[in-house]
């Protein structure tokens, strides 16, 4: 499993948490480029720079797009996520701002989730990243990727 196998994905849920800031500019960038109609909560982050269609709005309220990006689901306990992500329209991106690792068995949310991306940054030259894909609100299968900076 890479990160780049997310980039194919046609319909699943993924949380990305940590605050990756990078990673998530990057899948947005590489969606964008690549043809996918997204729509978006306002970010906690700037979105200039796409080529393609990046729309910010209320998610909720529109269907027809490939990739639909909200934020820190865990954090505001948005329970109202349930119904969407169960439903898989898209690609489902959560950013969480919190680190939420392993720890991913804890939250009910664990249940809709197909793939989780957990970044941290342990030490000043270093940043690692958890990958793992999830069935049935367990880790099914994870890679640990290392960064040096």
């Amino acid at each position: 499993m890479k990160l780049t196998d997310l980039l194919n994905v046609e319909r699943a849920n993924i949380l990305m948490s940590g605050n990756p800031l990078r990673l998530a500019r990057a899948f947005l960038a590489a969606w964008s480029n690549g043809g996918r109609k997204i729509i978006m909560e306002e970010p906690p982050f700037p979105v200039g720079g796409f080529d393609g269609d990046v729309f910010i709005g209320d998610p909720f309220s529109v269907r027809g797009f490939d990739v639909y990006v909200f934020f820190n689901p865990i954090s505001r306990r948005r329970e109202e996520l349930y119904p969407l992500l169960e439903e898989r329209p898209g690609v489902v991106l959560l950013y969480e701002e919190r680190y939420v690792g392993a720890s991913i068995s804890r939250y009910r949310i664990r249940r809709f989730l197909d793939y989780i991306v957990a970044y941290r940054r342990e030490t000043v030259e270093t940043e690692t990243v958890l990958l793992g894909r999830l069935r049935d609100g367990k880790i099914e299968e994870s890679k640990v990727l290392v960064r040096r900076v």
